[in-house]
C-alpha cells in the first residue's frame, strides 16, 4: 500500500456485492469481486493478480470465512 503512495485507507459503509478494492497509479477503484467469490484465497489472488507484472502486484484477501463472517476468519497476504 505504501508503494501505491497510501498510508492508510479508512473505508466505511458495505457494499451491496462482493467487492474489492483495486490500488493503481495512486487511484483507487472498487471493483466487482464476484466471480471471486467462493474461491479459495490463493486463487482469488491470482485471479486479482492477472495483468499486473508479479513485481508490482500484492494482495491481500479474507477468503471463503471472511466472506460468511466467521469470527476465526483470518486476512492472508501473498
Amino acid at each position: 500500500m505504501r508503494r501505491a503512495g497510501f498510508w492508510a485507507i479508512d473505508i466505511g459503509g458495505i457494499a451491496d456485492s462482493p467487492t474489492y478494492l483495486q490500488i493503481e497509479n495512486q487511484t483507487v477503484y472498487f471493483k466487482d469481486a464476484t466471480s471471486l467469490w467462493g474461491l479459495e484465497t490463493a486463487a482469488a489472488q491470482r485471479q486479482m493478480c492477472k495483468g499486473f507484472s508479479s513485481k508490482n502486484a500484492a494482495t491481500v484477501g479474507i477468503g471463503p470465512a471472511g466472506e460468511q463472517f466467521n469470527r476465526y476468519a483470518a486476512v492472508f497476504t501473498d
